[in-house]
């Protein structure tokens, strides 16, 4: 025959530890996405030419329940409006399917200067020092084509590891401080 023991308090104080932790896994969960939400952030602003102004690149939670976390690090188009521009470039082939200028915003043209397109005056969020033409009564700025310089994929691309080592970190620590 077998006979096992146990110490009903050991017993009461594991299941107190249990509750415990499946009170609060999920908002130390929250903290470690939005840890990672912060620091993919911070890369992007780092490799952002220009303004490294936090407004132009936003951190919001999408979706929290109890089974899942879901945020996201993105721009907004009323804030930073030439984001895409600067992510993918304008383009040299000007592809009106591509991420550069799209027609029903600018008239794109390619000769022997290189590859430019027109942007419409009252488009323009600031006054440029390009040139001016008129079309059709019409005031466009002369814009030429630039290069992408990618700040947003390189930062995604480059942080998810430590990402996934920040919600760990969290995570690892609520077990630390309840399990002791």
């Amino acid at each position: 025959m077998i006979s096992a023991d146990w110490n009903k308090d050991s017993l009461k104080s594991f299941e107190k530890k249990m509750e415990t932790i499946i009170k609060k896994l999920p908002e130390a969960t929250k903290m470690g996405v939005n840890d990672s939400l912060k620091n993919t952030q911070e890369k992007a602003l780092k490799n952002k030419r220009g303004n490294k102004d936090k407004n132009l690149i936003l951190i919001e939670f999408m979706d929290i329940t109890t089974t899942r976390i879901v945020g996201r690090v993105y721009t907004d188009r009323n804030t930073f409006d030439y984001a895409p521009y600067l992510e993918f470039g304008t383009g040299t082939k000007l592809d009106p399917t591509g991420p550069g200028p799209k027609p029903e915003h600018t008239q794109a043209y390619k000769d022997s200067n290189g590859a430019w397109w027109l942007l419409p005056v009252n488009k323009a969020n600031k006054k440029l020092n390009n040139k001016v033409v008129n079309i059709d009564g019409k005031l466009f700025y002369v814009m030429f084509a630039t290069k992408p310089y990618p700040f947003m994929r390189p930062a995604s691309f480059s942080s998810r590891q430590e990402n996934a080592d920040l919600v760990n970190e969290r995570v690892g620590k609520l077990l630390m401080e309840v399990l002791k």
